[in-house]
């Protein structure tokens, strides 16, 4: 499980370290050279002579980035450091001087140790590589002043490699939201721990790839955000053992698909059986009732004892099932049944959720941006798919505190609020955007809540809001999973909703023998979690305390 922490938090974290006067300037600085150094070598070989460009703002993040220049030109590159403030990281500023750094001031920018440069066109123009250390992740709202110019003419040069340190400039570092314009990059290098917008939505599809440079601060606080990996999938999988049977592996009771769209109940309910557990009653009757007894015929068509439901696939308030899926959720909320709600559950549960907040429940509500928006409206606060999309972590939260449930946004980066810190799984494939994929992935998480709920009966323990959390975020991932293994290598193909679903039992499989079902492909697209420890590298004299 990856981790990352709000920006104040790590501020409190370093703390004592920088106190004590561990140089954590010199070892960020180090693996940002290291990053640099990387790139610079794929423009020539020996690197000697490679033009980079470290745009310098105030403080801690701008001393990062002086630090790596002089490191920078000791290597035999070619540096410039261009301050866009108003004041700079003395000690840093010493070094990058005395290693000889050309150091020079942007337009407007009230700092007066360095030249003027007369526009910054040709500078830009000038540099291989550009650093970008002018905002850190104590920066708060959108980028204005120098920083805004020097963005705005980055982004409108041609094309170049963009490294970030710690954040890219302009993001919204907690919560993930573009506030402005921002200085997107091909690699981030960010310090200690992965900050938050680094994995959140919109933000995190401008970072490029991720590096987290271990610089020597332990972590021993709660994380803000959790990426659960395939490891933390496969522990949410209870393989059989020889004494179970159908019902203590897990029983999911299943209300989906109705006369207009009777093929969701068919993928769902083919996802939760390839998924894994002891059995799918299915409480659709009519054209979907058959046609998923035709594709199934194991499973039971009758209603009866079970662990969870799975409520909505393929129902919308217009069909005769919707009223069946409202009855049902009626009957749930009062006898606090583990359920799953999609679709038109969605629609049928906001009477029951309006007060939810006071009474929490083991429900996994999974709406996509609109359903969200159209969730919150009904709820009492006007919200536009738009809304959702611009902030979509902060939304997500805010609807699984009104409803007192565990929310799952459907999106290329799913976000799972509720019972704990936010959650994060990669979609795994843009090829799963289709056609009856929200079905399957319904079903994914209906039997993981199934088994889940089936082991907590078993030990005789109450099911936490965590453990539905648990089991919904790993619903997503093994979906994901599903869908890479289905789409084939990068760049992939074309795949329909049933070849996830076959691809299912695969990967649970190499899940419970130990091995991550997609390989490196499955990390994120932002790049993961790839650690260093800090390394070689040594800057010239002067005052490198954080």
């Amino acid at each position: 499980m990856r981790l990352a922490l709000n920006a104040d938090v790590v501020k409190q974290i370093e703390g004592p370290h920088v106190a004590a006067g561990v140089p954590l300037m010199q070892r960020a600085a180090e693996a940002v050279t290291e990053a640099v150094v990387a790139e610079a070598r794929t423009i020539k070989k020996d690197m000697a002579g490679v033009r980079v460009l470290v745009l310098v703002g105030k403080g801690l993040n701008g001393g990062d980035g002086l630090i790596a220049a002089s490191m920078l030109v000791q290597r035999g590159l070619a540096v410039s450091a261009l301050v866009v403030g108003d004041d700079v990281h003395l000690g840093a500023m010493h070094s990058a001087r005395a290693a000889g750094v050309d150091i020079l001031r942007a337009p407007g920018a009230a700092y007066d140790g360095a030249r003027e440069v007369p526009g910054i066109g040709d500078l830009i123009a000038w540099s291989q590589i550009i650093v970008d250390g002018m905002l850190g992740a104590g920066a708060r709202g959108a980028l204005r002043g120098v920083p805004l110019d020097v963005a705005e003419a980055v982004r409108a040069a041609p094309r170049r490699p963009v490294i970030a340190i710690d954040v890219p400039s302009g993001i919204g570092v907690d919560d993930g939201t573009i506030p402005g314009v921002v200085l997107p990059a091909d690699h981030t290098v960010t310090m200690i721990v992965a900050k938050p917008a680094l994995h959140l939505p919109p933000a995190a599809g401008l970072a490029g790839r991720v590096t987290v440079a271990d610089i020597g601060v332990p972590i021993d606080v709660p994380a803000d955000v959790l990426v659960p990996e395939w490891r933390d999938a496969a522990a949410q999988i209870w393989p059989p053992t020889w004494d179970d049977d159908k019902y203590s592996r897990g029983v999911l009771g299943v209300l989906a698909g109705s006369e207009t769209y009777p093929g969701a109940g068919v993928l769902a309910c083919s996802a939760a059986l390839r998924t894994g557990l002891g059995m799918v009653r299915h409480l659709t009757g009519g054209r979907a009732g058959d046609l998923a007894l035709r594709e199934h015929p194991e499973i039971v068509g009758a209603d009866g004892r079970g662990q969870a439901l799975l409520l909505g696939p393929g129902v919308a308030p217009d069909t005769d099932e919707y009223a069946a899926v409202a009855d049902r959720l009626a009957r749930a909320r009062e006898e606090r049944t583990p359920a799953v709600l999609d679709a038109g559950a969605l629609e049928a549960c906001v009477p029951l959720l309006a007060e939810g907040a006071d009474a929490e429940l083991p429900w996994v509500l999974t709406p996509h941006a609109g359903e969200a928006a159209r969730l919150m409206t009904a709820l009492g606060e006007e919200t536009s798919r738009a809304d959702v999309l611009a902030a979509p972590a902060p939304l997500t939260r805010e609807l699984a505190r009104r409803t007192g449930t565990v929310v799952l946004l459907k999106g290329a980066r799913t976000l799972v609020a509720g019972g704990g810190p936010l959650r994060v799984a990669s979609a795994g494939v843009p090829w799963l955007a289709s056609a009856g994929s929200g079905d399957v992935l319904a079903g994914t998480i209906g039997a993981l809540l199934t088994q889940t709920a089936a082991g907590a009966e078993a030990g005789g323990r109450e099911l936490t809001r965590s453990d539905v959390a648990d089991a919904a975020s790993a619903g997503a991932l093994i979906h994901g999973m599903a869908g890479h293994r289905a789409a084939g290598p990068a760049p992939g193909r074309p795949i329909v909703a049933g070849d996830v679903v076959r691809a299912l039992a695969h990967v649970v499989g190499e899940l419970l023998a130990g091995r991550d079902p997609a390989g490196e492909n499955s990390a994120e697209g932002s790049g993961g979690g790839l650690l260093r420890r800090f390394g070689r590298g040594r800057a010239t004299p002067g005052t490198l305390s954080r």
